[in-house]
């Protein structure tokens, strides 16, 4: 699944240490979805068989690109976890989630999240892909492109995120 703001097309990353990190992470990420019981359907297989991607995807992919924070907001439980490893970071609660993510979306605009890989059990969502779009810090005023791999996994409770965990590379993200 492909979600694009502008026609443009993504800055690219490559190298070997962010390979390194993107294989700490897809293995980090592969050991929680196994353990999770997320053994499932992987979408992009070249296979036959379809999936139904759960409406909360599109609806994240959705936010992000926006840039609506509220948006994603809502799609968490009111105990929800959010942990991000690379930065590091752990926030409770659908309040403190928004919050972190409207801080967040101060300094990066999406343009393109796509999904290679997806899979989905009844209470569990990973995600593989690549994010890419313009980003800058408190320091730097001036947008730069950026582009990095990411997993992210969606624990879900009726339909909303109980608990979220995105693995990036905090570096790719504010080169």
């Amino acid at each position: 699944m492909i979600v694009t703001k502008t026609n443009e097309a993504p800055p690219s990353s490559s190298g070997t240490a962010t390979r390194r990190i993107w294989l700490i992470y897809g293995l980090a990420a592969a050991l929680l979805a196994v353990a999770a019981g997320a053994v499932g359907w992987w979408a992009g297989s070249g296979g036959e068989d379809t999936i139904d991607t759960p409406q909360i995807v599109e609806k994240w992919t959705s936010a992000f690109i926006a840039g609506d924070a509220e948006a994603v907001g809502v799609l968490y439980t009111e105990d929800a976890v959010l942990e991000e490893p690379g930065v590091p970071a752990v926030v409770s609660g659908r309040s403190a989630i928004q919050a972190f993510h409207a801080q967040g979306m101060q300094y990066a605009d999406w343009a393109e999240k796509s999904y290679d890989n997806i899979i989905v059990s009844d209470d569990v969502v990973v995600m593989e892909g690549e994010n890419s779009g313009m980003s800058r810090t408190p320091a730097r005023s001036t947008m730069t492109p950026f582009s990095t791999q990411v997993i992210t996994v969606l624990e879900l409770e009726d339909g909303l995120v109980s608990r979220a965990i995105i693995y990036y590379d905090p570096a790719e993200l504010f080169n």
